[in-house]
């Protein structure tokens, strides 16, 4: 009877260690990712600003929706409610995602909002090309402290 209980123990363990593996190793956009807020994203790299953001004690909202004239006009990837600031982190370079990134850009710029534009060499370690929590942790503390410089 043991016997059975140890290997349903051991098949567990094995399925939870790789559904770890699988969630927190991904490195491509798309495939989700869990912050230490316990809440999913849709990359590594928006993880890594997630969590840079937890830790320096910034409540953020993730994918809030922007509202203009009663319309949904895009969801940013992260809004800082108490500085009133959304982030943007751009990660793609075809077309239609830049038609994309144009048309939202415009719109931030036409509404006055308070926009930090995050691309991959921000958060990048740029020798190595892997993420850097330190660096993108300084980024973000620079941009926020522009963007309440700004007001």
């Amino acid at each position: 009877m043991n016997y059975w209980l140890y290997i349903i123990v051991w098949i567990v363990v094995l399925f939870l260690v790789i559904l770890w593996y699988y969630v927190f190793s991904s490195d491509w956009p798309g495939v989700d990712s869990v912050t230490l807020k316990w809440e999913w994203v849709k990359s590594k790299s928006e993880k890594m600003i997630a969590d840079c953001l937890y830790k320096m004690w910034i409540q953020y909202i993730y994918e809030h929706p922007l509202t203009i004239d009663w319309r949904v006009v895009a969801h940013p990837d992260f809004y800082l409610p108490k500085y009133n600031i959304w982030i943007e982190f751009w990660w793609l370079y075809t077309k239609k995602y830049l038609d994309n990134k144009q048309f939202k850009k415009q719109k931030y710029k036409e509404y006055w909002l308070k926009v930090i534009d995050v691309e991959w060499h921000n958060i990048r370690n740029p020798q190595k090309k892997y993420l850097d929590e330190k660096r993108t942790q300084q980024y973000l503390y620079t941009e926020i402290k522009k963007q309440l410089q700004k007001r």
